[in-house]
């Protein structure tokens, strides 16, 4: 084969078999892809496909198949790595007992060159890392069988978090005496965005009421985000598949959105508890919290306010019940407008893992040492949303 050649090359399959029986180093879990093939035209149109095999099923699955078009200049970079590989390689003998690739170079003129070779051949990694950039298809395994991401070093230029919360929540007894019934919809949206380095955050507590935070980060959003995918937060996003009672009166979703320079916009959705976020979603959460902790809560209200408080030396007590049960929690507030009748959203749970819906039945005020119960243990009434 010579370098001559390249300009007449109609197309250039790659095709790379791995024995699916090597159970051995890989853990049961696992899927792999024992066959892919990999063709590319002139043109550069791009055509993959991939067996897929699972060991816990002990069956082939559904292939992995992926079609598309690289630029023509990108195209001749490939065409002549794989030439180049191809004349260090033509004469140099293969070991069948590794992973085994087979080149077939098909010409303008419907000539065919043809060639085997295993992973330990030549420039295998070098020629292979070379494609894996020019045809950013993840999992690629070429020449040297590995697993390389063509997206590492790929920049996240754009994060999504959306919460939507809907609420069947009971309303006072009508002059019927029938109970009414109305449905509260809460949404929120956080958006990181890479390029103009803003945080958004947009809060509707109802149609007619919306609040919205805007942060300004020069150099910190690029750290966050940085952060983000230096630490792997992305990664292992998918969504546990367990089964779990649904709240027939209550449904919260999530979804989270991220958006990259070179790959393609990824997108996870789902049930907003314990049970159904991703494995990573607290340690997400955690590393925004942090950059955005930087702003604090500002001086003009907060500050006069915790002056007020600590020079009246009252902390505000609320006893709030709930729909589902008479039971009746303690929760305190800043809020000294706060009043009986309340409709406000509270933290339950361990560790506070998720909220609900509370009436407040009763205000009360007390000097810190005379609180009912140890202030470091208080759970805060998080948002008032409506009056009766």
């Amino acid at each position: 084969m010579s370098e001559e050649k390249g300009n007449t090359i109609a197309s250039i399959e790659i095709r790379f078999d791995n024995d699916p029986w090597l159970e051995d180093i890989f853990e049961v879990e696992d899927e792999i892809e024992p066959v892919q093939k990999l063709t590319v035209d002139a043109d550069g149109n791009v055509d993959f496909y991939a067996q897929v095999y699972s060991f816990v099923e002990d069956k082939k699955l559904k292939p992995r198949r992926f079609d598309g078009q690289i630029p023509v200049e990108v195209t001749n970079v490939l065409y002549s790595a794989v030439l180049q590989f191809i004349i260090k390689n033509e004469h140099v003998a293969t070991d069948y007992s590794l992973g085994l690739w087979h080149i077939v170079v098909t010409f303008i003129t419907g000539e065919k060159y043809q060639l085997l070779g295993s992973t330990d051949a030549e420039t295998a990694e070098e020629t292979s890392n070379i494609l894996r950039q020019c045809i950013p298809i993840p999992g690629l395994r070429l020449f040297d069988g590995n697993f390389a991401d063509p997206y590492d070093g790929d920049e996240i230029t754009r994060l999504t978090l959306n919460y939507h919360r809907k609420s069947k929540l009971p309303r006072p007894l009508s002059i019927s005496g029938e109970e009414l019934i109305t449905t509260w919809r809460y949404t929120e949206s956080l958006v990181i965005d890479g390029e103009t380095e803003t945080v958004q955050i947009i809060q509707n507590l109802d149609e007619n009421s919306e609040a919205r935070h805007f942060f300004k980060m020069k150099n910190r959003i690029k750290m966050l985000m940085d952060d983000l995918k230096d630490e792997g937060l992305l990664k292992d996003l998918d969504i546990p598949k367990r089964k779990t009672p649904k709240n027939p009166d209550e449904t919260i979703t999530f979804e989270l959105v991220i958006e990259y320079a070179k790959r393609d916009t990824q997108e996870i959705k789902g049930r907003f508890d314990l049970a159904h976020l991703p494995e990573n979603w607290f340690l997400i959460v955690d590393a925004i919290q942090d950059t955005l902790d930087n702003f604090g809560k500002g001086e003009i209200l907060h500050g006069l306010q915790q002056i007020d408080l600590k020079s009246r030396k009252k902390q505000i007590v609320c006893g709030v019940s709930f729909q589902e049960s008479d039971e009746i929690r303690y929760y305190i507030t800043d809020n000294k407008k706060i009043q009986v009748g309340d409709l406000v959203e509270v933290p339950l749970g361990y560790a506070n893992s998720f909220s609900t819906i509370g009436y407040v039945e009763t205000v009360e005020m007390y000097a810190p040492k005379d609180v009912p119960f140890p202030m470091e243990s208080a759970k805060h009434i998080l948002h008032v949303l409506n009056r009766h």
